[in-house]
Formats: C-alpha cells, structure tokens, sequence
C-alpha cells in the first residue's frame, strides 16, 4: 500500500511586511497577542531607523543610544513572543481571497491578514548607470557605506539639510566630499551653512545635478549637467581609483506592491486612517507609508500597535 504523505502548509495569522519600527511593534503586541506571526525584511531589521546614528526623540532614549540599539531591542522583543523573521523581498501580494498569499523571493505564505509596514525609500537621482552601479559606488545610506570610502573623493547628491548632514557624517572618512546641488542655494539654515563652510573638506556645486555614472565595474567617473546651461561635464577619479556617490534627495513611500488595490495620494502614501484599516479586508497599513502628518519612529510604532490590534480583532471576528 503506498503512503501518502501531504504536506501542509502554515497558515500564519499575521505576516507582516517590513521590519522597521512599525513592523517591530507590530510584531511585539501580535506577538504578545499569541498570534502565530511572521515578519518579512528584505534588508536589515530597523529600517530607517537602523541607520539613524542618534536617537534623541524617542521616549527612554538619550544621546548615546543609536537607532541599531533600538533595532536591535525591538527585534529581541519580538521573537520573545514567538515572532519568527525571514530575510528576503516580497514580490507580490494576493488578497483576493479570505487566505492571503505573500509572495517572496524565498517562497511563498499563506496567512489570515497582512501589516504592511514596507516603509518609505530613497528617491533616485534617474542617472544612467545608477542601478548598474547601486553597491558598488553608489550608496544612499551614509551611515551603512561611508567607511568604505575612507582616503576617497565623495560626492553627494542633494540639496537639503539632510544631504549637508551627510555631507558633515562623510568628511570623516573621504578626502575630500562635494555636494552637488541642483539648486542656487543649500536649503538648509544659516549655522547648518556655517558649518559647512567652516569645513574644509567640503565644497558645493550649485546648479548641478548627476546624469551619469560609469566606471570599470566601481564608480570611477560621474557626468554632470548645469541646470542652466545644460552644458554636461565630465569628473573622473584619479588614478582610477574608486568614487562614492551618496544619493541624498529625500525619501518616497514603498507602496508600490499595494496601490493597485489602496487608495492613495498623488505621492503614493496610502490614504488610511489612524486605525490603519485599508479597503481589502485583512490588509492593514502602518508606519511611513501611510499618509500622516508627522513621520517618525514614536508615530510608527503607534501605527504598529494599532495594526496588530485590529488584525487580532478581525481575526476573531472572521475566522472561528
């Protein structure tokens, strides 16, 4: 008689999307919820808050605490509760059906709901040979790679206070970093300005912006164009050594696996209220992607714990 053996496979109660602050949170009180619960990340659990070197704002937090920390915490948090995490990208969501499936690059799960907390991510320069060169020369993430680029040229593209603070972060390693900016003027305050100048690795390229990036397997050359002009020029690095070219132009949400079936603004966020309820039912949204006044860790990890919330409450209302 021959034996069949089936494999079932496991349906989570939640899986949730994203491993940033919101994710975290949410994970912790489904977690603490007995909700049997799987986190997806695709890059290092915390998000943009991994990558913060200080975290001054943050209730219990003070000035030698840095984001890595909090991560770190969170995570520890969560799989006290039972959380499980797999690294890898999520590739399509259906939601169609009660049971939704979530489609990575590792495999694929099955679950009751799903919290999406994917987060925001860097906008892109729109330069030819930027995704060739993502890795290898261009970065958008200072604190992660800037201690690849120690004794090398820097230049980083933007022209807001966040670019002039990475800019000030950089000079640290590079030798030399030049911002290129798009713009007549750095919008940033007066003693941010002062301090850049008072910086005597750091210089400024006005009305400038990056079309270009090339090189033999590393970034070696970058191709400017003036924005008045638009007279292109050519910067190479010398004796073919390597560049670092550190995209600083803000950030946009990650929605684009959901807007398809969200309703969202014109830059993407996905228009949900404060109880983080989407229009599929069993898909909930938490965190810097949704459309808020004010995006910051404290105001994730509220979308967080609110999402795990309602998903434990309609998970007890829709599965018996």
């Amino acid at each position: 008689m021959i034996k069949l053996e089936i494999k079932m496979k496991t349906i989570y109660d939640v899986i949730i999307v994203g491993a940033g602050p919101a994710g975290l949170t949410s994970g912790i009180y489904a977690g603490r919820g007995k909700l049997k619960t799987l986190i997806i990340e695709k890059a290092n659990v915390g998000g943009q808050m991994g990558d913060t070197q200080r975290v001054q704002n943050y209730p219990g937090f003070i000035d030698e605490d840095n984001g890595q920390i909090l991560s770190k915490r969170m995570k520890e948090q969560c799989e006290k509760f039972g959380v499980e995490f797999i690294t890898g990208e999520v590739k399509k969501l259906d939601v169609s059906e009660k049971l939704k499936t979530v489609f990575a690059d590792i495999g694929e799960y099955i679950t009751k709901t799903i919290i999406y907390a994917a987060g925001s991510s860097p906008r892109k320069l729109g330069a030819v040979g930027e995704d060739d060169f993502s890795g290898r020369g261009v970065s958008y993430c200072a604190t992660c790679d800037g201690a690849f680029f120690t004794g090398l040229p820097i230049y980083v593209a933007g022209s807001g206070a966040t670019a002039v603070g990475e800019a000030m972060y950089l000079s640290k390693f590079a030798s030399e970093v030049n911002i290129i900016c798009d713009k007549s003027e750095i919008d940033a305050n007066k003693q941010v300005i002062q301090k850049v100048n008072e910086n005597s690795k750091i210089s400024i390229m006005y009305n400038k912006k990056i079309v270009k990036v090339g090189g033999d397997g590393l970034v070696q050359f970058i191709e400017l164009e003036d924005a008045n002009t638009s007279q292109i020029t050519k910067i190479e690095s010398k004796d073919g050594n390597v560049m670092g070219i550190f995209v600083s132009l803000g950030v946009g949400p990650a929605t684009d696996l959901i807007k398809d079936f969200v309703k969202t603004d014109d830059k993407g966020y996905v228009l949900a209220g404060e109880d983080t309820l989407t229009q599929v039912d069993g898909l909930f949204v938490a965190g810097d992607c949704r459309k808020k006044p004010l995006r910051q860790i404290v105001t994730a990890t509220a979308d967080g714990a609110t999402a795990a919330s309602m998903a434990s409450k309609y998970i007890n209302n829709n599965f018996k």
